[in-house]
């Protein structure tokens, strides 16, 4: 097996795109299995590769319903002769796969009993990310659902800490998921260093900051958006760690932020003041051990904390270029990229 010895957990190896949206001709985009940084300037298809590596999700048996959320024209591509392909490369412990996607309605639907393709677990975020004001409901199952669709929220973090912590003092196996969703909480977001639960009044959550004690839609927007991605993301880990536990009479993992996954982000830096983005994404490599990496943005100061916060330098940076009516993909050497500095970063988008 070589290599795949030291591959712990499934990840897409590369994507490949033709004549899809603003991608003419076939263009590879070659990933890391941990880090990966997807940027450029507006328009030059950054959300439709990371639509494009959360489409296997709708081939999997569980997420059948959630067909409605596709849609044609988040891959159609205006004019062109050349017909519309995306090719995937996995690459796992055991095995090293290849297959290929049509995207229309027909073949997703008939695509997604196809035995050979490798199931991923995919969590992806989009840009446009409204926390809602109503509970967590079966409408906010799909593990994609803002990527495709802007108008839907994700998870009210409050609701879920309201419900977790009943769940918590009733379950001791629960018990220790809990405390450690809080204490990743308090470990990304430095303003925080408590968290409880009121018993008098109304049923709420209070978290300790620097300026005391303060209710969750007191909190600044960036912070109750990475919360509620956080917390999402976590509790779905917890959620399939169960249901694969269930299957094993021995299961060999016990913490299920272990779990292999793939954490897909739109413009990570959106809410996010670049300290912060520092801290929370060295908190994300430590903990999630296991995680593929995938993030579009535009923001710079990103990519010159990126060599910071990754602890081996394993990290891929992508840059999209504009290229007359078509797409390029320039993959920015880690030597070139680690020696540069901010202010020279800039040249990635004017040269």
């Amino acid at each position: 097996m070589g290599k795949n010895r030291e591959i712990k957990h499934p990840y897409f190896k590369s994507i490949s795109l033709t004549n899809i949206r603003s991608f003419g001709s076939k263009q590879t985009i070659e990933l890391n299995p941990r880090w990966n940084i997807i940027t450029g300037e507006n328009g030059t298809g950054k959300t439709t590769v990371l639509k494009a590596l959360a489409l296997p999700l709708f081939f999997q048996e569980q997420w059948e319903k959630s067909l409605r959320y596709f849609s044609q024209e988040d891959f159609r591509r205006n004019g062109g002769t050349q017909k519309s392909e995306i090719n995937y490369e996995i690459e796992s412990i055991s095995e090293h796969n290849k297959f290929h996607l049509f995207p229309t309605f027909e073949s997703v639907i008939s695509y997604k009993n196809n035995k050979s393709f490798t199931p991923l677990n995919i969590q992806a975020f989009g840009a446009v990310r409204p926390i809602s004001k109503k509970g967590i409901t079966s409408e906010q199952e799909f593990p994609a659902f803002t990527l495709f669709e802007e108008n839907n929220t994700i998870w009210n973090p409050e609701e879920w800490l309201i419900l977790s912590n009943y769940k918590a003092l009733r379950d001791t196996k629960y018990r220790p998921n809990f405390e450690k969703i809080e204490e990743a909480i308090k470990n990304i977001i430095p303003d925080i260093t408590e968290i409880r639960y009121p018993k008098e009044g109304r049923t709420r959550v209070e978290f300790k900051t620097p300026y005391g004690w303060v209710e969750y839609h007191q909190l600044s927007l960036g912070t109750r958006t990475l919360t509620a991605i956080l917390i999402e993301f976590m509790d779905r880990l917890i959620q399939e760690f169960n249901s694969i536990s269930r299957m094993l009479t021995s299961p060999n993992m016990t913490n299920p932020f272990e779990m292999s996954s793939i954490l897909i982000i739109d413009e990570a830096d959106s809410h996010l003041f670049p300290v912060l983005m520092k801290s929370s994404f060295k908190y994300l490599e430590d903990t999630f051990t296991n995680t593929q990496f995938i993030i579009a943005t535009n923001n710079l100061i990103l990519l010159e904390l990126a060599k910071e916060f990754t602890t081996k330098k394993s990290i891929n940076v992508i840059r999209l270029l504009r290229n007359g009516n078509e797409i390029k993909v320039e993959k920015i050497a880690s030597k070139k990229f680690y020696d540069n500095k901010y202010n020279s970063i800039s040249s990635l988008y004017i040269s």
